[in-house]
């Protein structure tokens, strides 16, 4: 009889000690250049072309007693050519994180698949760009897509763009100045971005 309360005590000890507890969120960056996550509190990662990353969280452990355990989850995504976005009747939105349920003892798997071209200047000369603008030109009319800005020496800015498709195809331009005046242009028709893309500017020191 001893032994039998004994086994019965064990047996309940492993019902409520159970098996599932905390949750996992593995990540890749899908794209051919920079990309950045962090889900909760977690420091922002970067991931280079093909790299991933898991996210662990902890939760309680499910048991008889307690056999739903849940944990909201909030993921942060960004990349020079990935954009997270959301859908509502029909249209997709831009967003900068998603929230979701995962249970105890999940493990997840997202991708960041490319979805924009990206328009980049880094600047490595010994000027501040005043202005960085980036032109959509189609069917004889421009017009301005992005401005990045100031852009100081020995920094870089970026800008996720559209990219063009058979059904609405056009070319890039970029009108440099610098806070002298000077301007540069770049790009021409054959400038034509399409996904995962990157129209990238460097701008050097004027060789003596």
């Amino acid at each position: 009889m001893k032994r039998l309360y004994i086994i019965l005590i064990l047996a309940a000890l492993l019902l409520l000690a159970g098996c599932d507890s905390g949750v996992e969120y593995w990540v890749r960056n899908d794209t051919s250049h920079l990309a950045w996550v962090r889900m909760e509190d977690s420091p922002e990662i970067e991931l280079a072309p093909g790299e991933a990353h898991t996210f662990k969280f902890s939760t309680a452990r499910e048991h008889i007693f307690n056999s739903n355990v849940t944990r909201e989850v909030e993921l942060w995504a960004q990349g020079e050519t990935y954009q997270m976005v959301y859908e509502e009747d029909g249209v997709l939105h831009p967003t900068e994180s998603s929230e979701f349920t995962m249970e105890a003892g999940e493990r997840r798997t997202g991708y960041l698949t490319p979805n924009r071209a990206c328009f980049k200047v880094v600047n490595n000369s010994n000027q501040t760009v005043h202005r960085a603008e980036l032109r959509r030109n189609k069917n004889g009319e421009e017009y301005v897509e992005a401005n990045l800005g100031s852009i100081a020496p020995g920094e870089s800015r970026y800008r996720r763009v559209t990219y063009a498709t058979a059904n609405n195809n056009f070319y890039y331009t970029a009108k440099i100045t610098f806070e002298d005046g000077t301007e540069l242009v770049y790009g021409d028709s054959s400038n034509i971005l399409e996904v995962d893309e990157m129209f990238i500017i460097t701008l050097n020191p004027p060789s003596k």
